[in-house]
């Protein structure tokens, strides 16, 4: 039975008034967002929720070529099929407006598979394509067992002819069909892969076309189940809104950035003497000096402050609901002076919405890496102790561990509330924290045995669940709205979420999972290369940036940058399924996004520095070279939708 979902209808093509197609229980999901969000989720989604789906469990509609089915031998499942060295083809017609397309299927790859071999036997190769438009994929699939016979090694999870992977690598399902294995090898007759592409289209026709193309010693079958196509808008790019990038003579960086409630822009950085240029044009104290300032929307400068002492560096940034801003970092070589006194080490200021002091507190050198605000002013910060002792105001805390990750509430005046930490599965440290809208706390990191993990804690400091994905790697920041928990990190070998393989197939790999707030896994995307910071906004929006070398593939086509330069990106995806919806990528020999926030209008703003020349969407910009032949240029560069 096929389901077409258009808009708020929900229509059903009955074939033969048997069989039942379901979609995801998005509306499940949905019932917890903030006030007044709801609407705005579905506003930001032209045209929202537009979607086909079809299970073959009954008859086969005309846009469908050819529309033959079958059953498999064990599990009486019916698929799209058998299917050998032909063409079939989606065509759908009339669609409404849209930008992007997500196709979704379970491909079954049925008896001999056998790779990349290119000795008596040809390729065994699957391609999807887009009449008129891209190849998504072009692979070979083996199913072929036994990991130590190279010849029948396959492409996937990469294309043919640049991936060399064991048979079944990434496969969800392994000899589950009841398929003979007929290879004479040790293998399986069948497997079953999850395969899911984002691409760029705005035409109101869409052919899809899934083959396997002619070969040699063609025995091999195939077979579709359970294919999705869900329209994606844009509603903006990604486009560049403005940068500013003053000149200075030493080493600039914008190292943090929030939003308040009104959408105005908080960052902190440093900077060496002076800043020339713009609204942040400014004398400075010397090297190292820090920078704090306050932006409207449209990058027009409210206020700046700088501190006298230092160098120091700002880690991280947060507004409560008053507006009131709160600083986290370090003060290493000479105190800093934010308006109580100077202070030396680990600091953690509160300042009004003018940049006036509040409060501030010190502690023992440690890196203090995320901070949040509740509804009620409370603050959290989460941080890795390596200079012991620390006090936060209970006692000295040590620990036999060369370090200890922390997660520490304040109130709003500063007073300590809770320590969580200590156990030497948190000896890594928690990298990020997010706050949702019922105070409860979310954190992530590294464990003992440095694997990514996801903690939710409820407001006095009781934890409520832990997930640790079975790979090496961290989680190095995490946000969360509505009903989802997203967080971001790096991994080195390939784990299961959902049910499905998250494939490293380089040395370098990012993640990005989602949960529910309950804890259950929702989906999870990966890329070759590095996620430096998350941000969500109401809009159903989740933006990353991070970096890439030489080119990276998110999902709508390969993005390229300069060979073994600092490329970075941008990129947001949907909250709810985790359809990437835009990339922008900024080449570059050296440049860094090292922050980025999402405004209440689904507008981001993304903070770093560049040594290299970098086209932040206006043509090329060159930093200022310094006495010493070096530069860092600081940048804050807003974008689109």
């Amino acid at each position: 039975m096929k389901t077409w979902l258009r808009g708020a209808w929900l229509v059903l093509v009955l074939a033969g008034l048997a069989g039942c197609g379901v979609t995801d229980d998005v509306r499940g999901d949905e019932e917890d967002l903030e006030p007044g969000a709801r609407e705005q989720a579905h506003d930001s989604r032209d045209p929202p929720g537009f979607e086909y789906f079809e299970d073959f469990e009954g008859s086969v509609g005309s846009e469908w070529s050819p529309a033959r089915t079958h059953v498999t031998p064990v599990g009486g499942r019916r698929f799209l099929g058998e299917f050998g060295v032909e063409d079939v083809t989606l065509t759908l017609k009339d669609l409404p407006r849209h930008d992007t397309v997500t196709v979704s299927f379970d491909l079954f790859v049925l008896l001999t598979w056998d790779g990349n071999d290119t000795g008596f036997f040809s390729p065994d190769i699957w391609r999807l394509s887009v009449d008129g438009g891209p190849t998504l994929l072009e692979t070979t699939f083996s199913n072929d067992d036994f990991p130590f016979v190279p010849q029948f090694f396959q492409a996937w999870p990469q294309r043919f002819p640049l991936g060399n992977n064991p048979g079944l690598t990434g496969a969800a399902e392994k000899g589950t069909l009841g398929y003979p294995d007929e290879s004479g090898y040790i293998g399986v007759g069948d497997s079953v892969y999850r395969l899911s592409f984002t691409f760029r289209h705005t035409g109101g026709d869409l052919t899809l076309r899934f083959a396997s193309p002619p070969r040699s010693d063609a025995n091999e079958l195939w077979g579709l189940d359970n294919v999705r196509v869900r329209l994606g808008s844009d509603q903006g790019r990604g486009e560049t809104r403005w940068v500013l990038h003053p000149r200075g003579t030493g080493e600039d960086h914008a190292d943090v950035v929030t939003h308040d409630r009104d959408g105005n822009i908080i960052v902190a950085g440093f900077f060496d003497d002076r800043l020339e240029g713009g609204p942040l044009a400014l004398e400075g104290d010397g090297p190292g000096s820090l920078l704090l300032a306050k932006l409207r929307p449209n990058g027009e400068r409210l206020w700046t402050r700088t501190f006298p002492g230092g160098p120091a560096c700002v880690l991280a940034v947060t507004v409560d609901r008053d507006r009131n801003i709160v600083l986290a970092g370090l003060s290493d070589a000479a105190p800093t002076d934010f308006g109580g006194g100077p202070l030396l080490g680990t600091f953690l200021v509160k300042l009004d919405r003018e940049g006036r002091h509040v409060w501030s507190k010190r502690f023992n050198r440690f890196p203090p890496n995320a901070l949040a605000t509740d509804s009620g002013g409370h603050i959290l910060l989460a941080g890795d102790i390596t200079d012991f002792p620390v006090d936060f105001g209970s006692g000295p805390l040590s620990t036999l561990a060369d370090s200890m990750g922390v997660l520490v509430r304040f109130d709003p005046d500063g007073g300590l509330e809770w320590v969580r930490g200590g156990p030497s599965d948190f000896r890594f440290g928690h990298l990020g924290v997010t706050v949702d809208s019922r105070d409860q706390v979310y954190t992530s990191g590294s464990d003992g045995q440095g694997r990514p993990f996801i903690e939710k804690v409820s407001p006095d400091g009781r934890q409520l669940w832990m997930h640790v994905l079975d790979t090496v790697g961290e989680a190095f920041d995490v946000a969360v709205h509505g009903n989802r928990v997203v967080a971001t990190g790096n991994f080195s070998s390939t784990f299961r979420f959902r049910g499905r393989d998250v494939i490293a197939s380089t040395v370098q790999e990012a993640f990005l999972v989602a949960y529910t707030r309950d804890g259950e896994e929702r989906w999870a995307r990966s890329f070759s290369g590095h996620f430096t910071s998350l941000a969500m906004d109401p809009r159903d929006g989740v933006v990353v940036t991070g970096e890439y070398v030489d080119s990276a593939d998110f999902g709508l086509g390969p993005v390229f940058g300069l060979p073994s330069g600092g490329n970075f990106f941008v990129a947001k995806y949907d909250r709810i399924q985790g359809d990437v919806r835009w990339v922008r990528a900024f080449p570059s020999l050296n440049a860094t996004a090292n922050d980025v926030a999402a405004a209440v209008n689904g507008e981001s703003t993304v903070v770093g520095y560049f040594r290299a020349p970098v086209d932040f969407g206006a043509g090329p910009v060159t930093p200022t070279v310094g006495a010493d032949g070096l530069s860092d240029d600081l940048f804050i560069l807003r974008l689109g939708k």
